[in-house]
């Protein structure tokens, strides 16, 4: 196909976009003209100010202080990537083939599905429900997903899309589908440091199984520094690296960015699990005040989800952006329906992430909702 002089691959029409891309124009048009939008799914990033970068830092310097922030012991290998794109694609790219197929559980991940249509791979959903929690279910659901296509088996924990926080007993079933079938496991654990309870990680495990990846992205959300930190054991390390030095590489500048972001996390480190918790509280208590909504209170933070009395929560996310205004405001939720391999499941769930999102915009956004999905009853009647 040609669009004037340019040719525009067959491919890049059946690209899947993050799911917050369907909103943004509309988003950026309704800002511009005056109305307030508290988005209560995508917060902005905090971009960190940082008055003093050093000059004479090196990557070996930041991984050495990535390394005593999060405790990463010296047996592990550590690689930074540019940003959370670059690490996963890297991650496809050489331990997956065309059509080759990555498990994870429902919902997913929001950034993950225009990565997996960008490398050309396939994602096999492990199904997962609302009505418990999202848990994982037992190997007998698990072991009948995997076939020779099957490389990869990628989840997030706690998972970013619902706040479930997986036990040591279901990451012992994921293990064990790992080893039995050879399958490259990886988890995203930005948010384990908050967990709050104990959690089996991949940093834990990589030291007796050398076939698990543990990435983190915490410093995007919180300084908007994209550096996405990448680690496991020697075997993998030594080919992840290359991987990375020849296609990803880290510049100079990013990496002492990084540095001195690490520098501004680890301040607020202490103080970030009872932020991120307060929050959660919040969340549940006023939405448990609600008629009619239904929520389960999130283990662990950055999301959690909430069930509303609406059919179809897409065609309501459309309703509070193109007509529903209190006082020149209204709200943004993300359709949790985006995030499923069938799009007819969860359709009356919405996402909230409150990792960055101040109490009284938590809050109003919330009282917001209510009012709106009142309205939109009322108008639907």
């Amino acid at each position: 196909m040609f669009i004037g002089r340019k040719r525009i691959s067959s491919r890049a029409f059946i690209l899947h976009p993050d799911p917050f891309t369907d909103y943004e124009d509309r988003l950026n048009k309704l800002k511009s003209s005056g109305t307030v939008v508290y988005n209560l799914s995508k917060p902005q990033m905090t971009s960190v100010y940082f008055t003093e970068i050093p000059d004479s830092v090196n990557e070996g310097d930041l991984i050495e202080k990535y390394r005593r922030i999060f405790k990463v012991s010296d047996d592990l290998v550590v690689i930074p990537f540019p940003d959370t794109f670059s690490a996963i694609s890297s991650l496809f790219f050489l331990f997956m083939d065309l059509n080759d197929e990555v498990v994870v559980p429902e919902p997913f991940p929001p950034y993950i599905l225009p990565i997996v249509d960008y490398a050309g791979v396939k994602i096999t959903p492990i199904e997962t429900f609302h009505s418990n929690g999202f848990r994982l279910p037992l190997r007998d659901v698990l072991e009948p997903l995997i076939n020779p296509r099957v490389k990869l088996l990628f989840y997030s924990n706690p998972a970013i899309s619902t706040g479930t926080l997986f036990t040591p007993e279901e990451i012992e079933r994921l293990l064990f589908v790992s080893q039995n079938y050879n399958i490259l496991m990886v988890a995203d654990e930005s948010f384990a440091f908050a967990s709050g309870e104990e959690i089996q990680t991949l940093l834990d495990i990589a030291r007796r199984y050398t076939n698990s990846i543990s990435l983190n992205r915490i410093l995007l959300p919180f300084t908007g520094v994209p550096t996405c930190f990448m680690t496991c054991g020697s075997e993998l390390g030594k080919l992840l690296k290359k991987f990375q030095e020849t296609i990803f590489p880290v510049s100079s500048g990013l990496v002492r960015l990084t540095y001195t972001a690490l520098d501004r996390f680890s301040e607020l480190l202490s103080s970030m699990s009872g932020f991120l918790g307060e929050r959660r509280d919040i969340l549940y208590e006023v939405v448990s005040g609600f008629e009619d909504f239904f929520i389960i209170k999130p283990d662990s933070p950055p999301a959690g989800v909430i069930k509303l009395p609406i059919n179809d929560s897409a065609k309501f996310v459309e309703y509070l952006l193109n007509e529903f205004r209190m006082d020149n405001r209204t709200v943004f939720v993300l359709p949790l329906s985006k995030l499923f391999h069938d799009s007819k499941k969860g359709k009356d769930l919405v996402m909230v992430d409150y990792s960055n999102l101040d109490v009284e915009t938590l809050k109003t956004g919330l009282n917001i909702l209510y009012a709106g999905v009142n309205q939109y009853k009322k108008e639907e009647e």
